[in-house]
């Protein structure tokens, strides 16, 4: 008689999609347990970083036109304008591209490097710009960089708030999506105050 054939070995797991998330804890944490970890003060500190400039550019884009260029109404007008456009497209392009495409977690540590460049390239030009730019002969050149410079700082403030209650989820689970999500919008909330207070300390200055 022929002998037995080995059994069949049985087929390996599929390998999970890369942009699934990767929960830490499928668990509810106490309030205690949240709070002493050291991990979501990290992002805590992180969001509240990345966002300060962006409120700090939003509330006050036509007196730092005004200020700084000189602008007419109009352009302080389509200065705003482009900011909220850009804003808005990046919330929907941000809810769309988190989760299908990338994890929530990659696609903030992306928007808050992001941030830091276009903070760095902003402050730069500004140091750059002699006040009343629009009086010079580059006057009209330097207000566009302007503008194309804080829209993107509105693209990537957008991106963030909407990533907050994926970002809590990768990383803590729906079961703490509720209590770590209210603590990162607390955070924005005091970017929000913090940032066009700073903004407006920095025109008078």
């Amino acid at each position: 008689a022929s002998a037995a054939s080995p059994p069949l070995a049985a087929p390996a797991n599929p390998v999970p999609a890369t942009c699934a998330p990767k929960t830490q804890d499928s668990e509810p944490m106490t309030m205690r347990q949240v709070l002493l970890r050291p991990e979501v003060w990290g992002l805590w500190f992180k969001l509240l970083f990345a966002m300060w400039p962006g409120y700090g550019v939003k509330y006050v884009i036509s007196p730092m036109m005004a200020n700084v260029f000189a602008a007419s109404g109009t352009l302080q007008a389509t200065a705003s304008f482009i900011f909220l456009v850009g804003y808005a497209v990046a919330r929907l392009v941000s809810g769309l591209v988190a989760g299908p495409f990338v994890s929530a977690r990659r696609f903030t540590g992306g928007l808050v490097v992001a941030m830091g460049i276009a903070c760095v390239a902003t402050g730069a030009f500004l140091f750059s710009v002699p006040r009343g730019g629009r009086v010079d002969a580059h006057g009209d050149t330097f207000a566009c960089v302007f503008v194309a410079l804080i829209a993107c700082i509105g693209t990537i403030l957008a991106g963030t708030k909407v990533l907050i209650p994926l970002l809590s989820i990768d990383m803590w689970g729906p079961a703490n999506l509720g209590f770590i999500t209210g603590m990162m919008y607390g955070g924005l909330g005091i970017a929000a105050v913090l940032g066009p207070i700073t903004s407006w300390m920095a025109l008078a200055a």
